[in-house]
């Protein structure tokens, strides 16, 4: 099955062809990319995968958390052509796509405001965090063993007990298995703001 992934989410935004158990083309776009770029990018790595956009079998995309107009564009993006091809999407939350890269104990934490957080556990730290939800600066500085991954701003990564975690499985590699684990349909994405968690 042929999939166009995007994510729009992260500050490293990706482009990603994946066929059946092989990413075949990835493409990494600057954060402040003209919205203009994006189409021809999204061609450009269909076209290095050896396809065109009418041979895409599905869509799946990173809902969120993220920049907001980063995070409206490519699900609007996202949507669009779902729509135009008449194919399924599927999304997938941030959390996700770095869990699939590492093993084990670990927190997901994403800064959203300069002492507000969100965080999600994964391992030994699922029973605290199953599911993303907010914490502030000062709760999270009283974890102090283990490591985390995600995005922080460099002012609250010098305060955090925790230590970031340097060793981590390519988007590539995670990308096929992870992409055939979420559920596709023919329904509009709806960004993840985090509003309420």
């Amino acid at each position: 099955m042929l999939t166009l992934f995007l994510d729009f989410c992260s500050h490293r935004k990706i482009i990603a062809v994946v066929r059946d158990s092989e990413t075949l083309a990835e493409k990494e776009l600057a954060d402040h990319t003209d919205e203009a770029a994006v189409m021809p990018a999204i061609e450009e790595c269909v076209k290095q995968a050896g396809g065109s956009l009418n041979k895409i079998e599905r869509i799946a995309a990173v809902m969120g958390p993220g920049g907001f107009m980063s995070q409206r564009v490519g699900l609007s993006i996202a949507n669009a052509l779902s729509w135009s091809l008449q194919i399924p999407i599927g999304g997938l939350h941030l959390s996700d796509l770095y869990a699939a890269r590492v093993d084990g104990d670990v927190l997901w934490i994403h800064s959203t405001k300069k002492q507000l957080l969100f965080i999600r556990g994964f391992g030994k730290y699922a029973t605290t965090w199953p599911e993303p939800v907010t914490i502030t600066l000062d709760e999270l500085k009283t974890v102090t063993e283990g490591f985390y991954f995600g995005e922080v701003l460099p002012e609250q990564a010098t305060v955090l007990q925790i230590k970031p975690l340097a060793d981590m499985k390519t988007v590539s590699d995670v990308l096929p298995n992870l992409l055939d684990s979420i559920s596709y349909e023919k329904k509009s994405l709806v960004p993840w703001y985090g509003r309420g968690a």
